[in-house]
């Protein structure tokens, strides 16, 4: 299934070979924060995409034929005192998130603009500083679904109706 992506994509995704990097966009109050599965910089949709390596890392996609709410989790290890700083004081919950798959050419160039795979919310933020791992942030972001399943706290009475 193609899932509209633009036919040169599609073709390259059909060869034995290719390069696959994955954006996040992670919109917090403070500002957006542009980040890829790679290394370097890719500019597209007039934002510079800041690449993280091996430190940063996308859980699997899932998807199913229920209509049910499916999490990601990313996690950026290799921190400094000025990002778990941020992290630990943002006000992040129910932050928009959305996550593209791109793919690479042999000169490790884009071939398209990326596609948007995945879109919900930030839901959880786990910190864990000097850990056997080291530094970490691991955020649990939910589909959109998840919407559906949260309580609206309104009551059966005379005045809410």
């Amino acid at each position: 299934m193609s899932r509209g992506f633009p036919t040169n994509v599609a073709t390259a995704l059909a060869q034995q070979h290719v390069g696959i990097v994955t954006f996040a966009k992670l919109e917090f109050p403070s500002g957006t924060v542009y980040v890829h599965n790679s290394l370097g910089t890719y500019t597209w949709g007039g934002q510079d995409w800041l690449g993280v390596g091996d430190l940063g890392s996308i859980s699997q996609v899932q998807e199913g034929i229920d209509v049910s709410p499916y999490a990601i989790t990313l996690t950026l290890s290799g921190l400094d005192t000025t990002i778990s700083g941020a992290a630990l004081t943002e006000d992040y919950f129910m932050r928009p998130v959305t996550v593209y798959m791109g793919v690479l050419d042999a000169d490790d160039a884009l071939i398209a603009d990326p596609t948007q795979i995945w879109a919900g919310f930030m839901d959880q933020m786990n910190v864990s500083l000097g850990a056997d791992g080291g530094d970490a942030i691991q955020l649990i972001a939910e589909s959109e679904l998840s919407r559906f399943d949260m309580s609206r706290n309104l009551m059966y009475t005379n005045a809410a109706q």
